[in-house]
C-alpha cells in the first residue's frame, strides 16, 4: 500500500498520467482481512482486483514451496498485466529483501547475485520495476503509520520453516551488534573490490 501511494504521489507531482491498478493474489493459506486494502484502494482511486488461488493447495505436497508459490504469484501478475496491456510491474521488494535474497543466493545457491531494480522478463516484453528498492523495512513501516496505513498480515503455514525467515532472522541477531548491518551489506554491492576476489 505504501508503494501504490508513493506512486501515486510521484505520477501527480510528475504529470506522467500512468494508468495504475492494484492486485491482490489470495494464495488461499487462510482467510486474511483486506478490507483495509479494499478501503485504501478506494481512498486513493485505483481500481482493485482480487483473485482467489488454490496456491495453498498446490504447494503442499511440493519441496520447494516458497519456488512454487512465487512463481505461480508471478505467472499471475504477467497473465493479469498482459490482459490490462501493462507492461511495467511493481513490486513491493525493498533493501531487506535485496540483502536477504543476496544471502540465501550465496548461502545455498553458491553464487553472488540478488534481485534488481528493474528487471526484464520474457525477453522484455515485461518488466519486474521495484521502486522500493533502496528503502528499508524500517523506512516503509514509519511512511506506513505516518498515513494511518495498517499491514495485512501474511497466513502463510511455512513461515517458519523458510530459508527467507532463517536469514531474517540472522540479520536481526547481527542488528544487535550493528543496527546498520543490513543497509552495510546493501552498499557493500555498490562497492566491490574485484582485485581481492578470485
Amino acid at each position: 500500500m505504501v508503494l501504490a501511494l508513493l506512486i501515486k504521489e510521484y505520477n501527480l507531482h510528475f504529470n506522467q498520467n500512468w494508468d495504475i491498478r492494484l492486485l491482490h493474489i489470495d494464495h488461499g493459506f487462510s482467510q486474511s482481512d483486506i478490507n483495509g486494502l479494499k478501503n485504501f484502494a478506494v481512498e486513493i482511486g485505483f481500481p482493485l482486483k482480487t483473485i482467489k488461488t488454490n496456491i495453498a493447495r498446490s504447494v503442499a505436497r511440493a519441496k520447494d514451496k516458497c519456488w512454487r508459490c512465487s512463481w505461480k504469484r508471478r505467472k499471475l501478475l504477467l497473465e493479469n498485466a498482459e490482459k490490462y496491456n501493462i507492461f511495467n510491474i511493481a513490486l513491493g521488494h525493498h533493501q531487506n529483501d535485496v540483502v536477504e535474497a543476496l544471502l540465501l543466493k550465496m548461502f545455498f545457491n553458491s553464487d553472488i547475485s540478488t534481485l534488481v531494480p528493474k528487471q526484464s522478463v520474457i525477453h522484455g516484453r515485461f518488466y519486474f520495476i521495484r521502486p522500493l528498492y533502496s528503502f528499508t523495512r524500517e523506512r516503509i513501516e514509519k511512511i506506513g503509520q505516518a498515513y494511518n496505513i495498517t499491514a495485512i498480515i501474511k497466513q502463510c503455514p511455512y513461515r517458519q520453516d523458510s530459508k527467507r525467515t532463517m536469514v531474517r532472522d540472522l540479520l536481526e541477531q547481527l542488528g544487535q551488534y550493528n543496527p546498520q548491518v543490513v543497509s552495510s551489506i546493501f552498499k557493500s554491492l555498490g562497492n566491490i573490490k574485484t582485485s581481492y576476489l578470485p
